[in-house]
């Protein structure tokens, strides 16, 4: 499905009124994916028929990839915040970690928390 109803914060840097074209996905078959906790900071979610733990660092860009994840892996932790915490890396112990942020906020990369 299309719409055009969308305003992001790129919107509004360079200060456009209007709307974007966003595109919204539907499964082609019903896949039970328990939602474990969802807020602001944090997006848990398992699906029995995946095989991986994943966890993503996050900004708004991975909104439209969460359908797409979430069917694949078993178990997806969404980590909306800039840096990144190997603490908690090493407790949810992830197969994969994916890190996805805007480019102008890679400087973000340089604060890594460590143990």
């Amino acid at each position: 499905t299309k719409t055009k109803d969308y305003t992001g914060d790129l919107s509004v840097i360079i200060q456009s009124k209007n709307k974007v074209e966003r595109f919204s996905f539907k499964r082609k078959e019903k896949i039970d994916i328990d939602t474990l906790s969802y807020n602001l900071s944090l997006k848990h979610f398992k699906n029995q028929k995946g095989k991986k733990k994943l966890m993503v660092i996050r900004d708004s860009f991975s909104d439209n990839l969460m359908l797409f994840l979430n069917n694949t892996f078993n178990e997806v932790s969404y980590i909306k915040h800039q840096n990144i915490d190997t603490k908690l890396i090493e407790k949810v112990k992830p197969d994969i970690v994916i890190i996805e942020i805007i480019e102008r906020n890679l400087i973000n990369l340089t604060r890594v928390n460590t143990p």
